[in-house]
């Protein structure tokens, strides 16, 4: 099954966070908010499930965009794609991968504009005592790739903004249901109602 749609939007006097430089010192820059002005987003987006095999399983996100902020100081304006695909591979009845991955090309945060956005993120899940207990490993960006490198524009100031952080992050967990196999017996309501008749 292939979904898509299509949405256009047009705003004006947005508030966003703005960074720019000091009026009387350009070496200091300040984060505040403002009025943005106008801005404008057309985006087109498709979902894609998808059966490769009987073990796996994908489902893909796409979005198309066309974004655009203007200000009496600022213009920016940009075509983004985005992409976000998630696989799961059934190894065998207690064990299964997860494989998830996002790609932005670029994001418009104010006057802040950051390209190449990407991440991947693993996942190990294996069931245990007749499937009552289960133990998931999940690492994510595993090869240490996200990371924010941008440019801050303001009037005739461009500035260059990189910051890496600690996205790279191993967890364990372990969960056990003591209810899975259990059966439980129908309540009869006409009994029930008698009962409470009875007491009456």
């Amino acid at each position: 099954m292939f979904l898509h749609h299509k949405i256009v939007n047009r705003d004006k006097d947005q508030v966003f966070q703005l960074i720019k430089a000091d009026d009387h010192n350009p070496l200091l820059w300040i984060y505040t908010f403002e009025n943005f002005g106008k801005g404008s987003n057309l985006s087109f987006s498709a979902n894609i499930p998808f059966t490769v095999a009987s073990w796996w399983e994908s489902n893909t996100n796409m979005d198309l965009r066309q974004q655009k902020v203007s200000t009496p100081d600022l213009k920016i304006s940009k075509g983004i794609i985005f992409l976000q695909t998630d696989h799961d591979f059934k190894l065998s009845p207690k064990t299964s991968i997860n494989l998830n991955a996002y790609y932005l090309s670029y994001l418009i945060g104010g006057n802040l504009l950051v390209k190449d956005l990407y991440m991947l993120n693993v996942g190990v899940q294996h069931k245990l005592i007749e499937r009552k207990l289960l133990m998931r490993a999940t690492v994510s960006d595993p090869f240490y790739n996200h990371k924010i490198d941008g440019i801050t524009i303001y009037k005739n100031y461009i500035s260059n903004a990189y910051q890496r952080r600690q996205s790279r992050t191993f967890n364990l967990s372990l969960s056990y249901n003591f209810n899975l196999g259990k059966t439980f017996k129908p309540v009869k309501l006409e009994k029930s109602s008698e009962e409470g008749k009875n007491r009456l």
